[in-house]
């Protein structure tokens, strides 16, 4: 029988992280971030790339980083090894580095379409939409009925009694 690929006793000689293909942390994260790909970018010191990584799948690392329950961090492999890495704090400390910059990181649009796009809404999923339609290159105008956008509205629950 085959070996199991994590229970490699070699596993600290590795020098190569995979970035192509998925990982059980990556299968396990709700936005599906390239994982391996921004710590391996961050433990290098290359926080803006580590950076650029994350919001290629998620646009607002920051908040997503404070409600993300990080159950990817309990399909570590590490946890084979030792404890899992800290995954979701490792994200919020390059999310917050950024938030301390004066201009956060916008992706380059290369194409300009002639075409405006609308987005009704201005919660979580709206403002997703618009952002990656503004990366693809559209103009976008995102509608909402209240002050600012971005607010998750919580539902008033009435106890039945």
């Amino acid at each position: 029988m085959e070996q199991d690929k994590w229970d490699n006793e070699n596993w600290r000689k590795r020098t190569m992280v995979s970035e192509t293909g998925s990982s059980p942390c990556k299968s396990k994260c709700p936005a599906h971030i390239s994982i391996q790909g921004y710590i391996k970018k961050a433990s290098q010191g290359k926080y803006d790339e580590a950076l650029r990584v994350i919001k290629r799948d998620n646009p607002f690392p920051a908040v997503c980083g404070r409600i993300c329950p990080h159950s990817c961090e309990t399909e570590c492999t590490r946890n084979k090894v030792d404890e899992p890495l800290a995954i979701n704090e490792i994200k919020k400390f390059i999310a917050d580095l950024d938030l301390k910059e004066v201009d956060t990181y916008v992706p380059q649009v290369y194409t300009h379409y002639q075409d405006k796009v609308a987005v009704i809404g201005g919660g979580p999923a709206g403002l997703s939409c618009a952002y990656y339609l503004g990366q693809e290159g559209y103009p976008v105008t995102v509608f909402e009925k209240n002050e600012r956008p971005g607010r998750i509205r919580r539902r008033s629950v009435r106890k039945n009694r």
